[in-house]
C-alpha cells in the first residue's frame, strides 16, 4: 500500500516535470526563431516585435499563475498550450508576411 503511494507520487512528479520541459522547450525555440528573424534582417518589425514580446510574457504570466499552487493542472496545461500556439503563430506570419523593417 505505501510502495504504491510512493510509486503514484512519482509519477506524478515525472508527468509534471515533463510538461514543464515542454513548456520550456517552446518556449526556447520560439525565442530562437526571434532572434534569428531580428538577426538575419528579415521580415520582422518592430511594431510585430513588440507584439510578440507581449504573447511571451503573457505565456509566462501564465506559466507562474499555473506553478503557483505546485501543481500544472491539465486545463492551465491546455491554456498554456493555446497561448504558446497563439504566439507561434504570430512570429509565423512576421517572418512570412513579406513586409520589411
Amino acid at each position: 500500500m505505501k510502495s504504491s503511494i510512493v510509486l503514484a507520487a512519482f509519477a506524478m512528479l515525472l508527468s509534471i516535470n515533463a510538461s514543464a520541459q515542454h513548456i520550456h522547450k517552446t518556449n526556447t525555440r520560439q525565442h530562437g526563431q526571434v532572434y534569428h528573424g531580428v538577426r538575419c534582417g528579415s521580415n520582422i518589425t518592430p511594431r510585430e516585435r513588440v507584439a510578440i514580446a507581449n504573447q511571451k510574457q503573457d505565456v509566462r504570466l501564465a506559466v507562474r499563475v499555473a506553478k503557483s499552487d505546485g501543481v500544472i493542472t491539465p486545463s492551465e496545461r491546455r491554456i498554456i498550450r493555446q497561448e504558446q500556439g497563439q504566439a507561434n503563430r504570430t512570429v509565423y506570419r512576421a517572418r512570412t508576411n513579406n513586409r520589411m523593417r
